[in-house]
């Protein structure tokens, strides 16, 4: 959802494959879906939160978003994309 002129609320749900306890979740977005992996903005985000603000988007663009938890020693899948 919008979350005011340049920014975007992004909110996700836990992996249903959880392998340990989760301290953080990487959200992954760029507004070029071709681009390389390494190439997208990564925004680290502490705790179990499920929610998160993205700022300084440009509205008339569109974004894709993928989000990966966070575990002690490991990663999670990395999810599906989506787009606003």
């Amino acid at each position: 959802k919008q979350g005011g002129p340049s920014s975007l609320i992004l909110s996700w749900q836990p992996p249903s494959e959880i392998e340990g306890p989760i301290i953080g979740y990487i959200i992954y977005y760029t507004n070029d879906v071709g681009l390389e992996e390494q190439q997208w903005a990564a925004q680290a985000i502490i705790g179990n939160i499920t929610e998160t603000t993205i700022q300084r988007l440009n509205m008339n663009l569109t974004y894709y978003f993928k989000v990966r938890a966070r575990f002690n020693m490991m990663f999670g899948p990395i999810s599906d994309i989506v787009q606003f």
